[in-house]
């Protein structure tokens, strides 16, 4: 067995045998500075206050009315579509003031190898030169192949023991 599982277990048995140890009396007192504490013993010569789950107090902050919020939510969504259009604005001003580009060359010039050509001088007769393609010849006909004469049908034979 684990150490870690023997703590769990250790842990759980604990709490369910002992029930009451979690559920002890809270009291709540405020000494002479103004200060709130809270203690599983009174202390002596204070006035406290047991604390339980009816004592504390529930405090609900109204929010916005539905006209409200959905007026709210107009303006937030108009001053984001200014912030935008503002940003789209100054993309394109930047863009507008950046010089363009170089323009691209062209070239007409073209390229010819200054050796490893064979041109038509250096060629020897009956030569092709590198990379030339020769289609294939022509295929033979296809050969035609006549059907046997057909045999004269057999007799039926009978099968003798």
């Amino acid at each position: 067995m684990s150490p870690r599982f023997g703590l769990v277990l250790l842990a759980t048995t604990l709490t369910l045998t002992c029930p009451g140890a979690g559920q002890a009396q809270l009291y709540k007192w405020v000494d002479e500075t103004g200060v709130v504490n809270y203690a599983d013993k009174p202390p002596p010569g204070k006035k406290a206050q047991p604390v339980g789950e009816t004592s504390g107090t529930v405090t609900v902050v109204s929010g916005m009315s539905r006209d409200e919020l959905d007026r709210q939510r107009e303006r937030d969504t108009q001053q984001r579509l200014q912030q935008l259009e503002s940003e789209v604005r100054d993309l394109r001003a930047r863009e507008g003031a950046r010089e363009p580009p170089p323009p691209e060359p062209g070239y007409n010039e073209v390229y010819v190898p200054a050796y490893g050509y064979g041109g038509p001088a250096n060629r020897r007769p009956g030569s092709r030169p590198r990379g030339y393609y020769e289609p294939p010849p022509e295929p033979n006909p296809p050969l035609r192949f006549e059907r046997p004469p057909e045999r004269p049908a057999r007799a039926a034979r009978s099968v003798q023991r």
